[in-house]
């Protein structure tokens, strides 16, 4: 469903989803082209995180997966379609995108020991997804939490059952390992969908 089909007070969550990636397409986009090229990503995504340091080839390849039409840029219909799956009403949408991108580039498999610090990060931007979700107010629009769940399990990494070996606290490492079991089952439910 695109942004534009939105009619109905129903909609309004994700009406307002729709004016968070327009105004984050808009964002990557400051020329005003109508386009968002791989030079306009790598600037937005190395000022979104400041303490991550995505491999350059980490980042070609999120934008090479939105890009779906291959020319070398990306528009705005294409931005919308990439991401609309992933938005989680009263999330962040720079975390969503965020996770999406450390998942495009763990489900990759191509940065051996670099993975387990991507791996990291993405536990860590998860957990953040969860608990902002959790301490919205109101979660009493219809079928809030169902999408939230789908949405999750949009963002898991195809094994993320493997857990890190990075030493965490015993809080931390307990809430990684439920997260991480809790993807292992829906893609065991589940067939994986999306990028």
């Amino acid at each position: 469903m695109s942004c534009a089909s939105f009619k109905s007070n129903a909609s309004i969550a994700s009406a307002k989803a729709c004016k968070d990636l327009g105004r984050t397409f808009h964002v990557i986009d400051f020329d005003d082209s109508g386009r968002m090229t791989l030079e306009n990503w790598r600037e937005h995504i190395s000022g979104m995180e400041g303490e991550l340091l995505l491999p350059r080839s980490a980042v070609n390849r999120s934008f090479d997966a939105i890009d779906t039409s291959q020319k070398g840029f990306v528009t705005y219909d294409e931005f919308e379609q990439f991401f609309q799956p992933f938005v989680i009403r009263h999330v962040d949408f720079e975390r969503v995108m965020l996770a999406v991108i450390l998942k495009v580039a763990i489900d990759s498999g191509a940065y051996g020991p670099v993975e387990q610090a991507l791996r990291y990060e993405h536990s860590q931007v998860m957990s953040e997804i969860q608990h902002q979700y959790h301490q919205s107010i109101d979660h009493s629009m219809p079928g809030d939490d169902t999408l939230f769940h789908t949405a999750l399990e949009r963002l898991c990494v195809k094994d993320e059952a493997t857990s890190l070996e990075i030493d965490l606290s015993q809080q931390a490492h307990v809430l990684q390992a439920s997260f991480a079991h809790y993807c292992s089952e829906l893609y065991r439910i589940m067939p994986a969908s999306g990028p």
